[in-house]
């Protein structure tokens, strides 16, 4: 069945911004790709120090992440961190439901513990998928109640070379989880731009009638296209499923992420539910 496209034209600042859409599933905004800020960057502290606290078991889960491929891959003769072009491939197994474990924050958690332990920036990361899959029996409560897959692939032209990868790995799975800050005395400053761009793009597809229904389960995509070589894939997604939930899509209703950057001359970002 044909599907028919819907043109939209939304005027942002002083930049009118095309959008295409099916209403349902399918939208490419002809834009430059927008990122996540970090947090610590988004504030104005004195001396540029900003002081937080990191969730402990999602540092503790990351530094294992580090330590299953640290050992192999010095064993190989590796120098780590590495620089490359890289693919990440994630597949969790688990009898907790997807509220427990949002996909994406999930993706976000295991490159935090491959970034400059293993590979030397996660920049350097074009591409990264993540499956779920539910465990019907529930393991021994001696036993954690995930099973974790993590495969790291180096980009050569076309082709690729599995650099190293672990597979059902027994572990309890810590999605990303964002840091307390101490800077409450030092007249934080927030940046809205990306925020308030983001906003008006899902304000302007709302209004035009697109609509995510909820159910799964959906394989979400997305393609990042333009100056996107210095950006992180995965803070890019995130400013785009903040986009997408706006629009219907529920979290819990994600059971695979598939997301790729492209340097390119001309810009758009490709997004995709199926």
């Amino acid at each position: 069945m044909t599907v028919s496209m819907k043109n939209l034209s939304v005027t942002i600042g002083n930049q009118l911004v095309q959008i295409q859409h099916d209403g349902v599933s399918q939208i490419t905004i002809m834009d430059e790709p927008l990122g996540e800020p970090y947090e610590h960057k988004k504030r104005r502290v004195m001396n540029d120090e900003v002081h937080l606290l990191q969730n402990l078991p999602m540092m503790d889960f990351q530094e294992k992440i580090a330590m299953l491929f640290r050992g192999p891959l010095t064993y190989q003769g590796f120098r780590l961190p590495v620089s490359s072009v890289f693919e990440v491939e994630i597949e969790v197994a688990s009898c907790r439901r997807l509220d427990e474990l949002p996909l994406l924050s999930v993706m976000k958690s295991v490159i935090d513990g491959l970034n400059m332990e293993i590979v030397a920036n996660d920049q350097l990361i074009f591409a990264s998928t993540i499956e779920y899959k539910n465990l019907k029996v529930k393991p021994s409560p001696t036993k954690p109640p995930d099973l974790l897959s993590v495969a790291l692939f180096e980009r050569i032209s076309n082709k690729r070379r599995l650099v190293h990868a672990v597979d059902d790995v027994p572990i309890y799975v810590v999605p990303k989880q964002e840091p307390l800050f101490f800077d409450y005395d030092n007249d934080a400053q927030w940046s809205f731009d990306v925020d308030d761009r983001r906003d008006s793009i899902a304000d302007a597809l709302h209004a035009d009638g697109m609509r995510i229904a909820a159910g799964g389960p959906i394989k979400l995509t997305m393609n990042f296209e333009g100056r996107v070589k210095d950006k992180d894939l995965d803070n890019m997604a995130k400013v785009y499923f903040k986009l997408l939930e706006k629009l219907g899509l529920q979290a819990q209703d994600v059971h695979s992420i598939h997301l790729t950057k492209e340097e390119a001359t001309k810009s758009c970002i490709r997004i995709s539910l199926n």
